[in-house]
């Protein structure tokens, strides 16, 4: 069955301009109430992150160093403590957290230069195919 069938093989375009737009009202909606719910997620977890928490023996140390004891600073801990036992996933996520990178500079000056290729070829390729264009806006000759 393609992609833009139903259950019922009845393709999306194939149906009245009415029905599409019911499909897309119900489809808007739903998009709605799980953008919600993520964000609702991400503020629990935010707030529970935040909390503060007492750990014998850790919160102590955390509190001595101007920590706050909170799950946050707990959990990191626990990855730094995972890292130096050998965890090469638990290091990895420690460079991520704080934006390091496999990369060395010549890598990541190679990867800016790339991209702002595609992006001069993408524009070139945009001008060649509307020549009557220009900056996304049509140009009306005096009549």
């Amino acid at each position: 069955m393609a992609n833009n069938e139903n259950l019922n093989g009845h393709g999306f375009h194939e149906r009245t301009a009415s029905e599409q737009r019911e499909i897309a009202i119900m489809g808007g909606k739903a998009s709605g109430r799980a953008r919600r719910r993520k964000a609702a997620m991400r503020d629990t977890m935010n707030r529970l992150l935040t909390m503060k928490v007492e750990v014998e023996g850790l919160s102590d140390i955390l509190r001595a160093d101007g920590g706050e004891s909170t799950y946050e600073e707990l959990i990191t801990m626990a990855m730094i403590e995972k890292a130096m036992r050998g965890d090469v996933k638990a290091f990895n996520a420690i460079r991520a957290t704080v934006g390091q990178t496999d990369m060395s500079d010549t890598d990541l000056d190679e990867q800016e230069a790339r991209t702002q290729q595609m992006k001069a070829n993408t524009e070139r390729i945009r001008r060649e195919a509307a020549p009557d264009r220009e900056d996304g806006v049509d140009i009306i000759n005096d009549v």
